[in-house]
């Protein structure tokens, strides 16, 4: 079992908002080239498109984000409670 603690799946959504973040500025820095080369209905076609792909992929990001942290939680709040069911007189045993 892979030992992650919160915090570094905390840096790991940041890390991905910033991500998502960028590709916003970007796509809307390449809308313009877009629609000086092609038009205004294929640019604005294009911007929704892009818009609700990104907008997808940060629901996404933030489901998985909070399954992640849910499961973590979880599954810390369990081994406290098995390690205080196996404890008995200052004695821990092994499980």
């Amino acid at each position: 079992m892979m030992s992650t603690c919160v915090c570094c799946v905390k840096d790991v959504y940041i890390i991905a908002s910033m991500t998502i973040v960028i590709m916003v500025g970007v796509w809307h820095a390449i809308v313009p080239a877009i629609q000086f080369k092609w038009g205004e209905n294929v640019a604005s076609y294009c911007d929704s498109v892009a818009g609700a792909t990104l907008g997808v992929a940060y629901i996404v990001s933030n489901v998985i984000f909070v399954v992640v942290i849910a499961t973590r939680v979880s599954d810390i709040r369990n081994r406290r409670t098995n390690r205080s069911r196996y404890s008995a007189g200052g004695y821990r045993f092994a499980k």
